[in-house]
């Protein structure tokens, strides 16, 4: 508008310098002078006018191509891929990074349908996407999978944009596609991980409740421990420092815990003036590292009683080995002590009645001594007598019977008289069966002749021994049994002891022949 009215411009300004130029009287020369000067001057104007607009021109069209330039660079090397869509889903144009996205060239992109990338599964959110652009009259995105022609797929985030009135004929709509594979996969695996991380969070957060759970069960146990045992626990550091007193050192000194934090110096104000210099010295070696003994003393009550009690003490360690103080308790045994002092008293009074007693005892024990050594001796002779008396009073009787003329009764009550006779004199000899063990095998086997009758030339022919040696055996017999009076009978002695102890100790070691009648 502006070019066409300078043209006109000029042109009029022409005209009239042309007609100036034209020959005419002085008067009108000296006029068509001046508005030829007038004229000029306004051409040189427009000449420079003109010269500016046509350097505004090609500045202009300098732009115009930087700008070509810079659409060229902002649209068809964009890393976004550019897509224009009719209203029936065709391509209309499409820059470089859409050909490359969709790995189709650009020639056959264009005027193509854009549908066919489009997954089944995704095709509603696809249609509902440019519903809404035209809708909202905003650009509006969503992702979604595109199918390739190769058969891969890619995750992109597409934004829509809606150009034109819903009822014009031709609606254009414009897509930005941006591949976000690298992203999605990002994110899924984002989500997973945080989907993990829920799990181990939501396994740690329970496994964290129940070991909650349990150290509130197991302080709740340990303080239960400590603060309501029976004895005196403390905890001291390397220090010396008090760091816990259990509440039963008010039960057994008086003061509170409370107090002993107060007051550091009272555990040591309480100890009984004797014992005190001792503790003193056990306190500053429980500050080392070592082991201390067990030890007892005495404390002041605050009533003003005379406690004993009886103190344990062990090093305490960290995790790392790192010595930290000590750990100790005292134990009330004032009831202990008094009875140990009562018992020892009593255990003295009873010393002195024991040996006492233990005097007389021994005196009766001697009287007791002799005289069961005598009543011993006595019947030891009585048992002599009567076996002596049988042997001389009755024996000799029982052995004329025998070898008198006596019927078959008469035999069978001599034997029935020597057995109960045997039988009556046995409580009197049973005490020598114990002697048999101190015979020789050859006593043994003499003794077992002599039991049978046996005389001593016949037990000498038996044994091929000497009859004095038989003699001999006989002596160490008596002997040995005891048998001091010599008038007594050995062989109604020996029958006497036939029980099956006695009978096994003198079983001979040979078998002897049977007498001929």
């Amino acid at each position: 508008m502006n070019e066409t009215g300078s043209q006109e411009k000029f042109i009029a300004m022409r005209r009239r310098a042309e007609e100036l130029l034209q020959p005419e009287t002085g008067s009108r020369s000296v006029s068509s002078r001046e508005e030829l000067a007038a004229i000029l001057h306004e051409l040189e104007v427009h000449q420079i006018e003109l010269q500016l607009q046509n350097e505004e021109l090609m500045r202009a069209q300098q732009e115009l191509q930087q700008a070509k330039e810079d659409y060229f660079a902002l649209y068809e090397l964009a890393p976004v891929g550019y897509i224009a869509l009719n209203d029936k889903m065709l391509i209309n144009r499409a820059n470089l990074a859409a050909s490359q996205l969709l790995r189709v060239e650009r020639f056959y992109l264009l005027n193509s349908g854009f549908s066919r990338f489009i997954n089944q599964a995704d095709y509603g959110r696809f249609r509902a996407l440019f519903k809404t652009a035209d809708a909202a009259g905003v650009p509006v995105d969503c992702e979604m999978n595109l199918l390739l022609p190769d058969g891969a797929s890619v995750y992109v985030k597409m934004e829509c944009a809606a150009l034109g009135h819903a009822a014009e004929a031709e609606r254009e709509y414009r897509l930005a596609i941006s591949d976000i594979s690298e992203i999605h996969r990002a994110n899924l695996a984002l989500q997973q991980a945080r989907d993990d991380l829920e799990k181990k969070v939501e396994e740690r957060t329970r496994e964290l409740r129940k070991t909650n759970l349990m150290l509130l069960a197991s302080e709740e146990k340990y303080r239960t421990v400590a603060d309501y045992t029976c004895d005196w626990e403390y905890w001291i550091s390397e220090k010396g420092e008090y760091l816990y007193n259990s509440p039963a050192c008010e039960k057994i000194c008086g003061y509170t815990p409370g107090e002993f934090v107060a007051e550091p110096g009272l555990c040591l104000a309480v100890v009984h003036p004797d014992d005190r210099d001792r503790v003193a010295r056990h306190r500053k070696e429980e500050q080392l590292d070592q082991e201390l003994p067990n030890f007892d003393f005495r404390i002041i009550h605050k009533d003003g009683r005379v406690r004993w009690v009886s103190h344990v003490c062990r090093p305490v360690y960290n995790q790392e080995g790192k010595f930290i103080g000590s750990r100790g308790s005292f134990s009330d045994i004032t009831d202990r002590k008094n009875f140990e002092l009562e018992l020892q008293k009593v255990h003295e009074e009873l010393e002195v009645k024991v040996r006492e007693r233990t005097h007389k005892l021994q005196e009766a024990n001697v009287a007791l001594n002799v005289l069961l050594r005598k009543r011993t001796e006595d019947r030891h002779i009585l048992e002599e007598q009567i076996l002596a008396n049988i042997a001389d009073l009755v024996e000799p009787y029982l052995e004329k019977l025998e070898t008198s003329h006596l019927t078959a009764a008469q035999k069978n009550l001599v034997a029935i008289l020597r057995a109960n006779l045997a039988e009556l004199v046995s409580p009197f000899s049973r005490s020598l069966a114990m002697k048999f063990s101190k015979l020789t095998p050859a006593e043994t086997q003499v003794a077992n002749l002599v039991k049978m009758g046996k005389k001593t030339k016949e037990i000498a022919q038996l044994l091929n021994l000497a009859p004095g040696t038989i003699d001999i055996h006989r002596k160490n017999i008596r002997k040995k049994l005891g048998m001091t009076n010599q008038g007594a009978n050995l062989q109604l002695a020996l029958a006497a002891h036939a029980t099956p102890e006695a009978d096994r100790l003198l079983a001979p070691d040979f078998a002897l022949a049977p007498e001929k009648e």
